[in-house]
């Protein structure tokens, strides 16, 4: 196999860097940007002329990290890279999941990031309103990358440690307190969302420094899993941007579709559905120890850390004017969520013994 170099950017793209990549005799091409795609990465369409057969596609999508140097202070060390390390231990029982990866490369001293993958054709940009259909199509997916990683030793390692374990208390304090900052000076306004915060606050300053504690069970997950993640054709759903993999609980996965893609007035409903439509997936991949009774659990837990996660978005999303009601529809359902679960009653229980508990935390 030729040795094909990591592209420092766009321009560095030539018809021999495509033949080597793609095994075929590629003599012209077209790249052009797609714009507003892609947090952590650039992404071209390339439009390719070849004597090749039909196994070699006319365009192919190139994926490049991002130069912004915004968006790489929030990335941490290598996590940029995750999709390419992802991508290099796929095998055939869960290729049909994702797109077709021609090639897939990173150098992490020059901060690139080379992805070669399928082309799934003009997809609209879909809203974070999911239905029933593709919520399950979605989730039947994710159960066979989930029961395929199943307490693997390819995910129990380094490279895909937790994201959340990296941040410590004093970081966790300080992202919240930025966003009630925020939120205090925003057009809108969630008052029981920033009265939980403002618990949690105050609860963190008598929790133990470190939050890495170990998730069992285990899997990949695929940690920004939503509507505009997932595309559906007739055939298969297709899971795509990878950025996030990590080593986790998989009801973190599903727990974060609930709040970025369905409705309130749907939840009750579709997380009812996705919770059985995913555990017969996982028994129909042979993972059949995992009850419904542990993976609830697993779900209401991973539902109430996703609620401060979405909160801080007010700091780390960079929406466009196309989106310029998402983050206010993020908070909306997190709110809603948060007071039919009773959380800032929770919050204040849990406030109450970890008072108690403090001086054997320490």
């Amino acid at each position: 196999m030729p040795n094909i170099p990591v592209l420092a950017n766009a321009e560095a793209l030539t018809a021999a860097w495509l033949s080597a990549s793609l095994g075929a005799d590629v003599s012209d091409f077209r790249c052009e940007e797609i714009l507003g795609e892609g947090y952590a990465s650039r992404m071209y369409r390339v439009s390719l002329t070849h004597g090749a057969s039909n196994q070699v596609p006319n365009s192919v999508i190139l994926k490049l990290a991002t130069t912004n140097p915004n968006q790489l202070e929030l990335l941490h060390g290598d996590n940029m890279y995750r999709e390419a390390l992802f991508y290099a231990m796929v095998s055939n029982e869960v290729s049909e999941i994702i797109p077709e990866i021609y090639f897939s490369d990173f150098d992490s001293h020059q901060k690139q990031l080379t992805i070669l993958m399928e082309d799934l054709g003009e997809i609209s940009r879909q809203s974070f309103h999911s239905s029933l259909t593709t919520t399950l199509a979605a989730t039947k997916a994710l159960g066979r990358i989930h029961a395929h990683y199943w307490q693997s030793d390819e995910v129990n390692t380094e490279k895909f440690a937790p994201l959340q374990s990296q941040l410590s208390n004093e970081e966790t304090v300080e992202l919240i307190s930025t966003n009630i900052e925020i939120e205090e000076r925003a057009p809108y306004s969630f008052e029981y969302l920033s009265a939980c915060m403002k618990k949690i606050l105050k609860l963190a300053a008598l929790m133990p420094s470190s939050n890495d504690k170990p998730q069992n069970p285990f899997t990949l997950i695929h940690g920004d899993f939503h509507a505009r993640n997932v595309h559906c054709t007739d055939s298969r759903a297709i899971i795509f941007d990878w950025q996030a993999a990590e080593r986790g609980n998989p009801a973190r996965d599903l727990a974060y579709w609930l709040l970025t893609s369905v409705d309130t007035a749907d939840r009750k409903e579709f997380s009812a559905r996705m919770i059985d439509c995913y555990l017969h997936e996982l028994a129909d991949f042979g993972i059949q120890t995992y009850t419904k009774k542990l993976l609830m659990r697993d779900f209401q837990k991973a539902v109430n850390e996703m609620i401060p996660r979405i909160y801080c978005y007010q700091s780390l999303l960079d929406t466009s004017n196309d989106d310029e009601g998402t983050l206010e529809l993020f908070l909306r359902r997190a709110q809603a969520l948060a007071k039919d679960r009773h959380y800032l009653g929770g919050l204040t229980i849990a406030s109450l013994f970890a008072r108690i508990a403090a001086p054997f935390l320490k």
